[in-house]
């Protein structure tokens, strides 16, 4: 926790794209839910060069670093890495209870 909510980073790369993608981070419960549970859009395109020595056909701008506002009352907070390619699967990065 920091002031104003949660400080959330981590990477993602989506194999299908070597450019910087989306995630949505949201809390609660951690589900998706945009009517409840609107969340958190960032773009991983924060240097990593540890990444990038791992995959280095993607270069190194897919990291991500955001404050995600919540409420003082503890809940999990979720991260999924949004594919490039539309109507596809949105892998679930991580979950944490905060």
């Amino acid at each position: 926790r920091v002031s104003g909510g949660v400080r959330v980073r981590g990477w993602t790369i989506d194999p299908d794209t070597a450019s910087p993608i989306k995630v949505h981070i949201y809390g609660n419960t951690g589900a998706p839910t945009p009517a409840t549970n609107p969340g958190k859009e960032a773009t991983a395109n924060v240097a990593r060069p540890d990444v990038a020595r791992h995959y280095p056909d993607y270069g190194e701008r897919h990291g991500f670093d955001t404050i995600f506002p919540i409420s003082s009352k503890t809940q999990t907070v979720c991260v999924y890495g949004i594919n490039n390619a539309p109507n596809t699967h949105n892998p679930q990065i991580g979950c944490k209870r905060v």
